[in-house]
């Protein structure tokens, strides 16, 4: 197994920088940031804040030549496909890729783009971020799971990268479904990050309140539904987890999506109530929660 030394990572937002301050400072490992120019510029003028400290961080680009072993992708959905493009000529075979985005569908699309990397799919679970421009602060509690969608077995790249994370103190979990795993959390996305975003309410507000919960609760079951409707391994008791995921955060924290309508920035809709009625409508299965929450935001922040 090989043992990783250099690592590129796209994305500074929220998962980015959990990840960032902890590879950054790991011992033996050689870590930089991909961003454009303009990107770039900005960060170095207006700085990259991790719970309040300024942090420094080498980019790729420049200098000499950077080729790293593994490649972490950490930006928005909006932005996947023009990462995809700036991180290609990083690429050899055999690089592991990992992205670490919303959805179902950032692997399937970085293996589509990428045949020879040896592309994993992955996510971040835990408390919610506070995001204001290029400051994150975070409370340290989640994991970021790893595993390769219907792998029976672990291969070298996922035991190299899962080696890293153990030597990087990045807590992370490998489980032995990770379709499944990854279904949960978008079940838990369509749910929570569109309710919180609908009715403008943090987690507390949102669990304390009988109409939003039920109307969170309502669009995971479409999503359920669907996921059913294309024999992924999950039952109502990925609702009944989501739901409980949502009691257990910090009541005064915001989902992604609502710290992002309020700042009239463009959302995730398409891709959790646009995934949903998309997949939906191909099953022949009606999602008039989420088709609830595309009129309120799928024109306004597509």
């Amino acid at each position: 197994m090989q043992k990783i030394g250099h690592v590129l990572l796209a994305g500074a937002g929220a998962v980015g920088m959990l990840h960032a301050v902890k590879l950054a400072r790991c011992p033996g490992v050689d870590f930089r940031l991909a961003a454009d120019g303009a990107r770039r510029e900005r960060y170095r003028r207006e700085g990259l804040f991790f719970n309040g400290e300024r942090k420094e961080f080498r980019f790729a680009g420049e200098g000499e030549f950077f080729r790293p072993e593994i490649i972490l992708v950490a930006t928005k959905f909006g932005q996947f496909a023009e990462a995809l493009e700036m991180l290609a000529p990083y690429l050899t075979a055999g690089t592991i890729f990992l992205p670490l985005l919303n959805g179902i569908s950032a692997s399937t699309i970085a293996r589509k783009r990428f045949p020879s990397a040896r592309v994993l799919d992955g996510f971040f679970l835990g408390h919610a971020s506070m995001r204001e421009g290029t400051s994150v602060r975070h409370d340290g509690v989640g994991a970021t799971y790893l595993g390769e969608c219907g792998a029976t077995t672990a291969s070298d790249a996922l035991r190299a990268t899962e080696e890293l994370f153990f030597r990087a103190g990045i807590p992370c979990k490998t489980p032995p479904d990770m379709t499944a795993a990854i279904w949960k959390k978008f079940i838990l996305n369509v749910g929570v990050n569109q309710s919180s975003a609908f009715f403008g309410a943090d987690y507390g507000e949102l669990r304390e309140d009988p109409e939003k919960i039920a109307f969170a609760e309502a669009l995971m079951l479409e999503a359920l539904a669907v996921a059913e409707a294309e024999k992924i391994a999950v039952g109502r008791e990925a609702v009944d987890a989501a739901l409980d995921v949502i009691r257990s955060m910090p009541p005064r924290a915001k989902t992604s999506m609502l710290q992002d309508a309020e700042k009239s920035r463009p959302t995730e809709v398409a891709l959790f109530a646009g995934e949903i009625r998309r997949r939906g409508a191909a099953h022949g299965i009606p999602t008039p929660e989420n088709d609830r929450v595309w009129a309120r935001f799928g024109e306004i922040f597509p």
